[in-house]
């Protein structure tokens, strides 16, 4: 999903993306945020450039109406933890996911829940409860199962097998 070419495209137009990203937040064009925030997420993680990329998102949780946009919300804050789970930071990122994952609901967007409870389950193993790891494991799992997404079913068996 994330080749060479599109991470040199990310790396070239970056100065273009963070304009692009605050003038969808300064014309509340919240949808937009959604689309690229996994993108964007994989390659500050990639780069090692993780506060950078912890500061832009939040600008945007911090754009976003109280009550309103739960499921861009949830996707802006699983990009985030994503950041901060890297930075070892895992507090923050069980605050994140937990917050994200009671905004939506699985079939919302199968891929950004799946995203958080395998944050969540990594949370877990660090702090050694490795019951508690294997019951988000096990449902990120059942998830991706019901999602029918081939590469989702991957990722969860992954998850599993380190438990």
């Amino acid at each position: 999903e994330h080749s060479k070419e599109s991470l040199l495209a990310l790396e070239v137009n970056l100065e273009n993306i963070r304009f692009a990203w605050r003038w969808a937040i300064a014309q509340q064009h919240y949808e937009k945020l959604e689309q690229v925030s996994k993108h964007l997420s994989f390659y500050f993680d990639l780069r090692a450039r993780l506060q950078e990329g912890i500061h832009l998102f939040q600008e945007a949780i911090d754009a976003l109406p109280k009550g309103k946009h739960q499921k861009t919300l949830a996707n802006v804050l699983v990009s985030q933890a994503v950041l901060y789970r890297w930075a070892g930071e895992f507090e923050t990122v069980a605050q994140l996911c937990e917050k994200a994952l009671s905004l939506i609901r699985p079939e919302d967007n199968p891929r950004n829940y799946i995203t958080g409870l395998d944050n969540l389950a990594f949370v877990m193993e660090h702090q050694g409860d490795l019951k508690k790891a294997l019951e988000y494991a096990t449902q990120e799992y059942h998830i991706a199962q019901q999602s029918h997404n081939e590469e989702l079913v991957l990722q969860a068996i992954k998850t599993l097998a380190i438990f």
